[in-house]
């Protein structure tokens, strides 16, 4: 399927202290997107994963309330380890507690009636880096990122290595 631009979606990134949503759009190939709403909330992982997945919908709700344009659905980088299969989270440490086995994916199609992309927050983080950020015009390149913890991921080509069930 051809989708016409601008391409608008609704991006979430949920961390282990804040989650951030953003609506942001493409408005033609090879130009970086435009952020058009933006919204943050603290995780507050210690309440647990029903209520971080809880407040993850209602941002997500909100800023497509937001939106005037068309969207084409919901991006979300998770911390965790992702089921890159069913978008769920297949493991979580102990700073994200009750976050494994939460149904990212199928609780956002459900809530919002849009498509849903679930991947690791890192995974994320590289394929931006790749595509829009340091290593730009790279073959392949190596994220490390240091926040609330520590994870990896590594961009062959245009496309991140998960490894079995995501968990590369």
């Amino acid at each position: 399927m051809d989708v016409a631009y601008p391409r608008t979606i609704v991006a979430v990134d949920v961390g282990g202290t804040k989650i951030a949503g953003a609506v942001v759009s493409y408005g033609r190939s090879g130009v970086s997107p435009a952020i058009l709403h933006e919204r943050t909330i603290p995780t507050d992982a210690s309440r647990g994963g029903n209520a971080v997945l809880d407040d993850i919908v209602r941002l997500a709700l909100e800023l497509i309330a937001a939106c005037d344009e068309p969207l084409l659905g919901v991006g979300v980088g998770t911390a965790g380890c992702v089921d890159p299969l069913a978008g769920s989270i297949a493991f979580a440490n102990d700073l994200m507690p009750g976050w494994t086995g939460q149904p990212v994916a199928a609780r956002l199609r459900e809530a919002t009636a849009l498509p849903v992309a679930v991947m690791g927050d890192v995974h994320a983080h590289a394929l931006g880096e790749a595509r829009w950020g340091a290593a730009r015009g790279m073959q392949s390149c190596l994220c490390v990122a240091a926040g609330t913890g520590l994870g990896g991921a590594f961009v062959a080509d245009g496309a991140v290595m998960r490894g079995f069930r995501g968990a590369a």
